[in-house]
């Protein structure tokens, strides 16, 4: 019995607008925006959330906010552990 293969190739252009799209960059910051949230919560200072939108896709960004909550981050790995790591 021979097996049938079916190939899709996807529109490149296609992908690259759809991941560079609003709704998707909306999705990234809210993402961002959760682990931002979560690092003030557990962490010292304030954290922030930033999209932009990159040649192939969106890219989210969460980073610290002020001097505190960069050395608390680098002391504490806050931003880490906001994201579920250890």
């Amino acid at each position: 019995m021979s097996k049938a293969r079916n190939r899709v190739e996807p529109n490149s252009s296609e992908v690259r607008a759809l991941l560079r799209d609003q709704e998707m960059q909306d999705y990234c910051l809210e993402c961002a925006q959760k682990i931002a949230d979560t690092a003030e919560r557990i962490g010292k200072g304030s954290y922030m959330a930033n999209v932009v939108a990159g040649q192939n896709r969106a890219h989210a960004i969460a980073t610290t906010k002020g001097i505190r909550s960069y050395f608390d981050n680098k002391r504490n790995n806050t931003l880490l552990k906001a994201m579920g790591g250890k």
